[in-house]
């Protein structure tokens, strides 16, 4: 009896391991974000809001694949995103920075006989952001918590690599520097990106 149980809880693990699947993946594109800011004290009804600027995104990431139907395949991931977007007052360029570790979860749709798999996902994690200008150095703010939203596809091109196009909805919470204090922002934006996924 012991025998079989072993042999069975074997056989379980080796399944589950079979059916879990790492994975890397690199995305970059386009960004059109708002950032939304208040200088803390100040009496203000919410926040007082700069809209309408772009920018460029690019995000890093592992993370697990697990089959749990033949048409559902979930997934979890570590990433690293990046943003940046260009402001100008009065004549000076001023750079936002963004920077975020997400953890993400996602469900793929379609199953091995589907080449193109749409998904959908949701993030939550930390993100902190600096501000910068010409000739003068990076100013670090504070950080704060960051979500998340996607959709997206991946064309699967073979077993081990896919081409993915998604589009993500992001708000990161923190402060960015201004004159030795701190304005409190709120970085909405939203991005589409281009990316490679390879599943090891």
């Amino acid at each position: 009896m012991k025998k079989l149980l072993l042999t069975s809880a074997i056989i379980m693990a080796a399944g589950a391991a079979q059916a879990m699947t790492p994975y890397a993946s690199i995305k970059m594109g386009y960004m059109d974000n708002s950032v939304q800011a208040h200088m803390p004290g100040v009496p203000v009804d919410g926040f007082v809001g700069y809209a309408g600027f772009d920018g460029f995104a690019g995000s890093v990431a592992g993370g697990l694949g697990f089959d749990v139907e033949s048409f559902l395949t979930l997934r979890g991931e570590l990433e690293y995103s990046y943003a940046r977007t260009s402001l100008s007052f009065g004549g000076d360029k001023v750079n936002l920075n963004a920077n975020a570790v997400m953890v993400n979860g996602y469900a793929d749709i379609g199953d091995a006989a589907w080449v193109v798999k749409p998904y959908v996902g949701f993030g939550l994690g930390y993100s902190f952001g600096s501000i910068s200008e010409p000739g003068h150095p990076s100013e670090s703010g504070d950080g704060g918590f960051a979500y998340s939203g996607m959709i997206g596809a991946a064309w699967h091109i073979n077993s081990n690599f896919a081409l993915d196009v998604s589009a993500k909805r992001w708000v990161n919470n923190g402060g960015i520097p201004n004159g030795g204090g701190s304005l409190d922002t709120k970085y909405i934006g939203t991005s589409y990106m281009l990316g490679a996924r390879y599943s090891f």
